[in-house]
């Protein structure tokens, strides 16, 4: 037939496109398992590689914790011989009192320094659960909001929806603190009052929360500048937001910079609602 007149719609037809239908959904099967086993989305590679940072950061840690137990048992034990000496009758009595204030001062160093230490070994691997964001960000909010009322910035949250987020909890909770942390620092001219907007955009079916400061901008980054890159005021690799990058790299989320500029600057925080499967946009 020509095509002109189309194809006639008799058994003969219906069988023809049932046999193109199952052809075409044998070819789809075999590109989908030909490219999952070649294309791996970027937010899992970066989440692969940056467990392994953790981890083994997590063994260092450990380490490192375990070995400064063995000097924070000598500096004790050096406090209960400060006091014994303060003690003594050849001491002067003016100078007792100022003794005993530092054996205390110190001692007390030592507790909280001990208390930290333990923190440090009860690391555990983390995992993806998931999250109430709105939630997370008011538990945000109220650590910070003492910090910001100290530097009379005033913090505004926009009413988030009711989504939760396929997340690690305590590492996303350090991120997105570190981010509203930068945006209460944040330089800004002295005519200027301080203000941070938390609000939030979707963006493929993941919230993103929008962090905006209206500070000074960062010096020499722009859009999608990677955070490694960003120096600190001592000059070197912002450490804070190293590991917030790698905190959301693992959750299979990310930070970005959206803008910055004299006006401000604006971070992008998503968070993935689900483990997501091949995409290619990220």
């Amino acid at each position: 037939m020509s095509n002109r007149q189309g194809l006639i719609e008799d058994e003969a037809s219906e069988v023809f496109v049932r046999h193109v239908r199952a052809e075409f959904a044998f070819f789809e099967s075999m590109i989908f398992k030909e490219l999952s086993a070649r294309w791996t989305a970027k937010e899992k590679k970066a989440s692969r590689k940056a467990a392994d940072v953790i981890e083994g950061s997590d063994i260092r840690l450990r380490a490192i914790a375990h070995s400064l137990g063995q000097p924070l048992l000598g500096l004790s034990a050096e406090m209960v011989a400060l006091k014994t000496v303060a003690q003594r009758r050849d001491v002067p009595e003016t100078i007792r009192p100022h003794l005993l204030a530092i054996a205390k001062s110190a001692e007390a160093h030592v507790a909280y320094s001990q208390t930290i230490l333990n923190r440090l070994l009860d690391v555990r691997p983390v995992s993806r659960t998931e999250v109430d964001v709105a939630q997370l960000v008011a538990d945000v909010v109220n650590e910070v909001e003492a910090f910001a009322d100290s530097l009379d910035v005033r913090i505004e949250v926009d009413e988030l929806p009711s989504q939760n987020a396929l997340v690690a909890r305590e590492l996303v909770f350090e991120a997105v603190k570190e981010i509203v942390r930068n945006g209460v620092q944040a330089a800004r001219p002295a005519d200027r009052p301080g203000v941070l907007r938390i609000t939030h955009h979707e963006y493929m079916g993941d919230l993103v929360l929008d962090v905006i400061d209206n500070g000074t901008g960062i010096e020499g980054a722009a859009p999608d500048h990677p955070l490694s890159l960003i120096a600190s005021t001592k000059g070197r690799p912002g450490e804070g937001l190293v590991n917030a990058e790698l905190s959301m790299h693992v959750s299979l989320g990310r930070i970005r910079i959206a803008n910055t500029s004299h006006e401000g600057t604006h971070f992008e925080i998503y968070l993935p609602e689900l483990v997501s499967g091949l995409r290619s946009d990220r």
